[in-house]
Formats: structure tokens, C-alpha cells, sequence
């Protein structure tokens, strides 16, 4: 019953500190608990300096900040892979309960738990919360509980870690419509939910969207949600909000792949799927095909619905004429199962070994047994520990996925060109960034801000052609010299 869980554990702490969209969150948790205020402009960038920013996710970046106070990487990674824990145990019990089958939950919860994608980030806690709601609904659809009015209390949560809790107020309005609708459209021998029971639903989901408004921006929560989905240089040049691709290693291990055994299960499945099931399925299935950013939370709801009609089909064969070798090898393995009674030896040999993997991969042993930093691998710390050391505080141009870290690590002594917050950044000043190389008049933009230093990348796997072009330029260049370089970036000087 462990495994899904120490499978999990094991599969968070393999993520490290990521370059992108981490560290500028750690610093805002930095600023916030040392001033006691949330900036309500952009601070961190000189290309966007003063821009309205709203802080939508500062609990989140406060909770990073203070386990990162107390623990440094190891405790955030740590609290990462609990997280994600606590994103499965809701899953976990809903397939459990719609399956009553240890055994077939156990690998299913598995299965689906590598596919989890957790970096330290503040969009861990949307997941946490929407496995919670998706519990809570579940359980009081079926009536199995009745927990409905705790929904607002977790929204109010929810609505200061990030700004997915739109997503939460939505999974409550679509059980609350798809109820209805059967309540209407089906005989009273089929009606699930009653007339109370649906008030007392349509309460939670009032309260809820009243909860959203107790955050520091209150109503204007809103507009920013929709600023950051509508924003078309995100859309255009941010990988994670371009639909999963089926050709791609990461779009069929992230979607398709359970997407795909999803429909193989409903259409052999002797079960019907209720309409809040069909609703779901496909709902959030057209959700993450619009960017791979959502394919968790397609994860999240078909994984007990998947759990439910595999089960579905298992007992179908076991009682199938036609399928009776099947039903006599079920029989077979069930008889010496009884026969030999429960293996307590071979049960607490893989606990021990789970244990010891769970302890060799955790972020403190780790470092030590792998020489392995718990930072992105291609984090530039030896140059930004050059900057900082020479405290060069003139303007730096970078790689996108250094302007995170240098924020960490130099600001307010530094600025960052461009970082992941591609939303702060207009459209324009983002197409001009990726396509800086292509301009032969590339050195008198820079001018423009008043660059007067290269940190690039020397990773090809990490830099763009746009990147690589302009080390190529600077090097054969008169007015750019080399101060710093390691295997991983190079650090030009203006002459």
C-alpha cells in the first residue's frame, strides 16, 4: 500500500532547483518577510523597471522562502517531493474506494505518479489543493461524505499560493452543473444528489468565489489571472504553454500516454461512464491539449476514473465464459495465495530496500554519494559568484534562463534583462529578444540599455541559435572581451 507513496518521494527529490521560475519567487518570499510589504511594481528587471506586477503567489514565496531559511535546497527539495505526495494521497484514495482492489490501485497510483511534473514551484500548491477539491467533490457526489463546506476555507488558501485557484471554482461549478442536469433529466430512481444537497453544493461554490476576494489585490486577483493566460508572448514563446506533442518523448509521457489508455479502458470498460465522469474526461483532456502546462491536472482526474473501469473490465474477464483460462490462472494465483498466507518476509524486504533508496536519493545524501549539485544543472553559479566577487554592478545582458538566478544571487546590485516572468515583458520586447542575433546592428540595441556585459551560454543543449550567434559575434568582435569562462557560461566585457 506504501509503494505509490515511496515512489513518489523517490520521483520528487530527482527534481532539482530549476533555472526557470523558481528563483525570483524565492527572492519575492525574501523581500516580503524582510520588509513586511509585496512590491506592487516590477523591481527586478531593468528593461520593464516600474511596470505595474502584481504578486499574486506571495504565500507561496513567504512558505519557500522560510523552509529555505531553515533548511537551505535539501528542505525545499524535500518539501517539494511531500507535496507531490500529498497531490497523490487524494487520488490514491479515490481509486482505492471506486476499485476495492489494493493491488490494481497500487500500480495504477504508480504508474501515474511518474508522470508527475513538480518543480519547486508555486503551481505544487495548485496541484495539492485541486487533488483536495477533486476529493472532497467525489466523495460527496457518491455520498460517501460530506465535506462540501470546507471548500471555501481551501480557497482562500489557495487564491494567495497561485493562480490556478480559477481551475478549483471551476472542477466545483462543473459538479455542481453536471448534478443538476441529471437531477432534471433523470427518472427520481436515478437522481443522485437531492434538492438540499445541491443547495448546500451551490452554497460551497458561492463561498468559494466570496473566499477569492480575501487576498491583497482582492477583485483585481482577476484581471491578472487573466493577464498571465491571455498573454501572447507567453503563448507564443514559452514551451509549457504550447500543446503536448504526440511525437514528442515528454508530450506522450506527460498526456497522451494515459490519455490513450484512458479510451482503450472506457471502450472495453462493462461500466457506463456517469455523466459527471464524461464531463470530467473530457474536459479537462481538451484542457491539457491546449498546453502542456495542464496536463497535470488531466492527470489528476482520469487516473480514479481509469482505476474504476480497468476494474470494471478485470472482473468482466473473471466472469466471462469465453475468457475461462483467465478466470482459472486468477484462481490458480488466489488458491496459493491463500495457501501460503501473507509474505511478511518478502513484504518487509521491500520496505527495507524502498527505505534505503528513499534515503540514498534524498538531497542530503545525494551530494555526497554522487558528487550531484542540488541546483539545475546548468545553473552558471561560477560566473555569478564572478559578478559578485568583482561587484560588477553595470548592466548584464543574458539568456533568458539566467535571469532567475542572477535575481537570487545579485540583486538589487543587478537587474535581469529578460527572466521567466514573460508576462511582465511585452510581446514585442520579447520577439525582439529572440531574435536579437538576426539584427547586424545587435551591439546597438544592447546599447540601448546601456549593456556593457555578455553573460552567455556555452551549453548547446541549453542555448538558443539566437544566443550562440551572438558569442560567436562577440568573440570575433574587437569591442567585447573575455574576463570570465568555465564550462558552462563565458562573461564578456564591453572594451
Amino acid at each position: 500500500m506504501g509503494l505509490p507513496i515511496l515512489a513518489t518521494l523517490l520521483r520528487g527529490m530527482m527534481f532539482p532547483l530549476p533555472l526557470y521560475d523558481f528563483w525570483w519567487h524565492l527572492k519575492l518570499g525574501e523581500l516580503i518577510v524582510t520588509t513586511g510589504s509585496i512590491p506592487r511594481t516590477d523591481i527586478f528587471s531593468y528593461t520593464t523597471f516600474g511596470k505595474t506586477f502584481v504578486v499574486q503567489n506571495w504565500l507561496s514565496e513567504v512558505l519557500f522562502y522560510l523552509v529555505y531559511l531553515g533548511g537551505g535546497p535539501q528542505l525545499l527539495i524535500a518539501l517539494n517531493a511531500a507535496l507531490l505526495v500529498a497531490v497523490l494521497l487524494p487520488v490514491y484514495a479515490l481509486c482505492l474506494r471506486s476499485t476495492e482492489n489494493l493491488r490494481l490501485s497500487a500500480c495504477i497510483a504508480i504508474l501515474t505518479s511518474v508522470t508527475f511534473f513538480g518543480y519547486p514551484r508555486p503551481q505544487v500548491f495548485s496541484f495539492v489543493l485541486f487533488s483536495v477539491f477533486y476529493l472532497i467533490l467525489e466523495e460527496y457526489r457518491l455520498k460517501r461524505s460530506d465535506h462540501v463546506l470546507m471548500l471555501p476555507l481551501l480557497m482562500a488558501a489557495w487564491v494567495n499560493l497561485h493562480g490556478a485557484f480559477v481551475v478549483g471554482l471551476g472542477l466545483t461549478g462543473l459538479y455542481l452543473g453536471t448534478q443538476t442536469a441529471r437531477r432534471f433529466a433523470l427518472p427520481a430512481t436515478q437522481r443522485v444528489l437531492s434538492p438540499a444537497k445541491l443547495g448546500k453544493l451551490g452554497a460551497a461554490l458561492g463561498l468559494s468565489a466570496v473566499a477569492t476576494l480575501a487576498n491583497p489585490e482582492t477583485y483585481r486577483v482577476y484581471a491578472y489571472v487573466r493577464t498571465v493566460i491571455s498573454d501572447q508572448a507567453s503563448q507564443k514563446f514559452v514551451a509549457e504553454w504550447q500543446p503536448p506533442v504526440i511525437s514528442s518523448f515528454q508530450g506522450f509521457f506527460l498526456f497522451y500516454g494515459l490519455f490513450f489508455a484512458c479510451l482503450v479502458t472506457l471502450f472495453y470498460s462493462r461500466s457506463r461512464l456517469e455523466l459527471t465522469e464524461l464531463i470530467l474526461f473530457t474536459g479537462f483532456s481538451a484542457f491539457a491539449l491546449s498546453a502542456t502546462r495542464n496536463t497535470m491536472w488531466f492527470t489528476i482526474v482520469a487516473t480514479p476514473i481509469l482505476a474504476r473501469h480497468l476494474n470494471s473490465i478485470f472482473a468482466g474477464i473473471s466472469q466471462t465464459e469465453t475468457h475461462t483460462w483467465l478466470g482459472k490462472i486468477r484462481r490458480k494465483m488466489a488458491e496459493r495465495s491463500r495457501a501460503s498466507g501473507p509474505l511478511y518476509g518478502l513484504n518487509f524486504t521491500l520496505v527495507c530496500l524502498a527505505c534505503l533508496a528513499l534515503v540514498a536519493n534524498s538531497p542530503w545524501l545525494t551530494p555526497r554519494l554522487t558528487n550531484a549539485t542540488l541546483l539545475d544543472s546548468q545553473t552558471p553559479v561560477g560566473a555569478v559568484d564572478y559578478i559578485e566577487k568583482h561587484r560588477i554592478k553595470d548592466r548584464i545582458f543574458h539568456p533568458q534562463a539566467y535571469g532567475d538566478y542572477l535575481i537570487w544571487r545579485l540583486w538589487p546590485d543587478q537587474k535581469s534583462f529578460i527572466d521567466s516572468r514573460v508576462h511582465a515583458f511585452s510581446k514585442g520586447f520579447v520577439s525582439d529578444y529572440l531574435t536579437l542575433s538576426y539584427d547586424s546592428r545587435w551591439e546597438d540595441k544592447l546599447e540601448k540599455y546601456k549593456v556593457r556585459f555578455l553573460l552567455l551560454s556555452k551549453v548547446t543543449d541549453r542555448e538558443s541559435e539566437s544566443e550562440r550567434e551572438i558569442k560567436n559575434q562577440a568573440q570575433k568582435s574587437k569591442k567585447w572581451q573575455v574576463i570570465y569562462e568555465d564550462e558552462l557560461a563565458v562573461l564578456y566585457r564591453k572594451r
